[in-house]
């Protein structure tokens, strides 16, 4: 299986990486081991995790912390003037365009955004050993931090054996730089009167585990918070009839000031329209810090992926931005366009979609999970005409460039050794890299979308020290 490809390819993720994956080889009971609920002391959330997810984690190189986070500092600040330079005062054009409220882009004329404010989760793939963006997730319910909390069991078992003991490998713990990153912002934005209190929307539910996950992210926020915001606390919300606004665009949690709110969105809208109104008033105000606004979240709306290919866009961007968006963002075009221009030439989109299907990927952009994707080399021509057809004109769904993951060899403790397809998600946070973890299936399984609600299996990512 540690074919002179393979080598290459797992030499390209890390040194320590090739090495790990020579030691499974080798040895069957490492391949065998896996975490165990029951005895291995998992924190109670994750007992009941409902996603499948290896024993053995990806190790990355320096240099591929490096890429991610170039790609990071820059993607953002491309967006927005993406958005600035082709919709040139159109609100109506913006709306139509990203399927959002004309309302975001009149607020973000006069909004100043902090990159560092935003959360973001960049599902990427390697293809042909480049970097390619696939989307983007924004906002406080990005997943994929779940195993961080499977950091000591993941120690545990390299600390179990001899070959890996003594290795020096660096974690991240997404939920603490996310903590820190908000308190950074605490204190360089809003006003020295800040306690550093987040506030948190969950609904009310009955899941032992949830519970007490929210009473375990409260302590280590005692643990992380600076000292200067003794008094900071973290405290959750249902309704929100609780929160109430000052004339100073403070906002207010029954009787305590908050600093912070981190409201995911939830699948149907159910916060009153004036209610977020407010809040953006609040940020814009300097008043508040609210990384799941819209003018934050507009990062992670697919559409500005076909956006940053519009001919006029590029013409307003450097040639560096240029190269960087063409190398790493596949080739995305609104399904709306009758006529696009690909690899050179001009097409009509119909045509071009049913001509090079396989070459293809249509997909929802307000959807999650890996729902309302199509992948063209893995559906019948008759199959892919029917939800081309379907879709073809309508305002929300995209074409995009099809990007094969190039295959890794990875352990997962239900089959052992076996190569696998990844999709990795690369945490944004602080505008810096944050952290990543893997999801991944067999080369020979799946329908193309490599998702966790679809049955793929989880990594861990370390890196070298």
């Amino acid at each position: 299986m540690l074919s002179q490809e393979n080598v290459q390819n797992l030499g390209f993720y890390s040194p320590r990486y090739l090495q790990l994956i020579r030691l499974l080889s080798a040895n069957e009971g490492m391949r065998r081991h896996r975490i165990c609920a029951e005895s291995d002391n998992l924190v109670d959330f994750m007992k009941t995790y409902e996603y499948d997810y290896g024993a053995w984690p990806m190790i990355i190189s320096k240099a591929r912390v490096a890429e991610f986070d170039a790609f990071i500092k820059v993607f953002p600040d491309m967006v927005y003037k993406a958005i600035n330079s082709y919709f040139q005062g159109d609100s109506r054009e913006f709306s139509r365009y990203f399927q959002s409220p004309a309302l975001i882009y009149e607020l973000l004329q006069d909004a100043q955004i902090d990159n560092r404010e935003l959360l973001n989760r960049y599902d990427t793939l390697y293809c042909g050993q480049v970097l390619k963006i696939l989307e983007v997730n924004s906002g406080s319910n990005i997943g994929g931090w779940q195993l961080d909390y499977l950091h000591p069991q993941f120690s545990r078992i390299l600390a179990s054996y001899r070959q890996t003991r003594q290795w020096h490998l660096k974690q991240r713990h997404a939920v603490n730089a996310m903590l820190t990153a908000l308190t950074d912002c605490i204190t360089r934005t809003l006003p020295e009167t800040s306690k550093g209190n987040i506030l948190i929307y969950f609904q009310d539910d009955k899941d032992d585990g949830l519970k007490q996950l929210r009473i375990d992210l409260a302590n280590l926020y005692q643990e992380i918070k600076p000292e200067h915001f003794p008094e900071g606390k973290i405290m959750y919300f249902s309704d929100c009839a609780d929160i109430s606004f000052t004339g100073q665009c403070r906002v207010k949690y029954r009787q305590e000031t908050i600093d912070v709110l981190i409201m995911p969105e939830p699948d149907r809208p159910i916060f009153p329209d004036n209610f977020c109104r407010q809040l953006i008033q609040s940020r814009l105000a300097n008043r508040l810090i609210f990384p799941d606004s819209p003018l934050h979240t507009i990062i992670g709306n697919k559409h500005a992926l076909a956006l940053l290919h519009e001919e006029a866009v590029q013409q307003a961007l450097s040639a560096e931005e240029v190269h960087m968006i063409n190398r790493h963002v596949p080739w995305t075009a609104k399904m709306t366009r009758e006529a696009v221009f690909w690899r050179g030439e001009r097409w009509a989109l119909r045509q071009l979609l049913i001509r090079e299907q396989a070459a293809f990927v249509i997909k929802k952009s307000h959807s999650l999970q890996g729902r309302d994707v199509y992948v063209g080399r893995y559906l019948q021509p008759d199959a892919w005409l029917m939800h081309l057809d379907e879709v073809l004109g309508e305002g929300d769904w995209l074409a995009q460039e099809f990007c094969q993951a190039d295959p890794v060899l990875m352990c997962d403790q239900a089959s052992g050794l076996n190569l696998y397809r990844q999709v990795w998600g690369v945490f944004d946070i602080n505008n810096a890299y944050g952290g990543a973890f893997v999801r991944a299936n067999p080369l020979d399984g799946g329908n193309g979308v490599i998702n966790s609600a679809n049955g793929a299996t989880e990594f861990a990512v370390f890196e070298e020290a």
